[in-house]
């Protein structure tokens, strides 16, 4: 569907970050549906499909056994829901989201819109439009701008560091954290959502009023 088509990964894009997972010796292993297409990550790693069916026994079990999830704005997390795993998801499309719709230990970087005259959107504005923004990149009538290699590295060492307990926000990320906090909370019926520190701090005027 044309409305949906800015939610498709892009392979390529994804290819440094885990090139350097798997030089911190972490395995990265594709569940979920096969990578075809513009989504396809051209690198040589395990594919759930290569030796079994997608909603196997196989698939829970490998899911049981990884450190973390990584959800580039598709559905796939839901298999880290029975284990309560991290789910790490970047180039998230929506903000405004109802409740319990994001995995309860997420850590988030979204991508930026930019308007027609080429100003970039901020947060607030990113949560006042709902859902819509997504469907207007869709049609054309907004740039969506999908993380950076920076901003994906970045977030998979801040997970990293977060989960082994070595993670410590900075005075100034403290402060963007609490500003965003402050933000999402106008939005009551919207869920929590939790971006990551280095995100906000390499995106400050996101923030701006």
């Amino acid at each position: 569907m044309k409305k949906e088509s800015s939610l498709e990964s892009v392979g390529e894009e994804l290819t440094e970050a885990i090139d350097i997972l798997k030089a911190r010796g972490l395995g990265v292993i594709l569940l979920g549906s096969l990578d075809t297409g513009k989504s396809r990550i051209p690198r040589d790693i395990p594919r759930l499909h290569d030796f079994s069916q997608l909603g196997s026994l196989n698939e829970v079990l490998i899911a049981a056994g990884c450190k973390y999830f990584w959800s580039d704005c598709i559905g796939a997390w839901w298999l880290s829901a029975p284990y309560g795993k991290p789910v790490l998801m970047t180039n998230e499309v929506r903000l405004r989201v109802r409740k319990n719709s994001f995995p309860r230990n997420h850590l988030m970087i979204p991508v930026r819109y930019r308007n027609q005259s080429g100003r970039t959107l901020t947060l607030r504005e990113v949560f006042s439009a709902g859902s819509s923004l997504y469907k207007a990149a869709s049609r054309g009538e907004i740039e969506l701008v999908r993380n950076t290699t920076i901003d994906l590295v970045h977030a998979h060492l801040e997970m990293i560091s977060r989960l082994s307990g070595d993670w410590t926000d900075t005075d100034e990320m403290k402060h963007l954290q609490d500003q965003f906090r402050d933000l999402n909370s106008e939005f009551p019926d919207s869920a929590e959502v939790k971006i990551a520190s280095s995100f906000l701090s390499n995106n400050r005027d996101l923030l701006a009023s």
